[in-house]
């Protein structure tokens, strides 16, 4: 009559523990997720960042070199012709 009683119980005991065991893993499981989705996005923006960086520099560089060459190269021929 004793493993009767006792037998629930101690079912009911690993059950908890394996329930408790899955939450674990669970929790884990969206660590996990969420850490990779962060660092998913903070990879990206850099790279968008990077990106943008490196095309605006030869943007405006280009627009600023063929300005000031303008400019200077300008005020030499007007000068000359004066």
């Amino acid at each position: 009559m004793d493993s009767r009683l006792t037998q629930p119980v101690e079912e009911f005991g690993k059950s908890a523990g394996e329930y408790i065991d899955l939450r674990i893993d669970e929790l884990k499981l969206k660590t996990a997720k969420g850490l990779s989705v962060t660092l998913h996005r903070i990879l990206l923006a850099v790279l968008f960042l990077s990106l943008g960086g490196i095309l605006l520099p030869k943007l405006f560089i280009n627009g600023l070199v063929k300005m000031f060459i303008g400019l200077f190269f300008e005020e030499k021929d007007e000068e000359e012709e004066d």
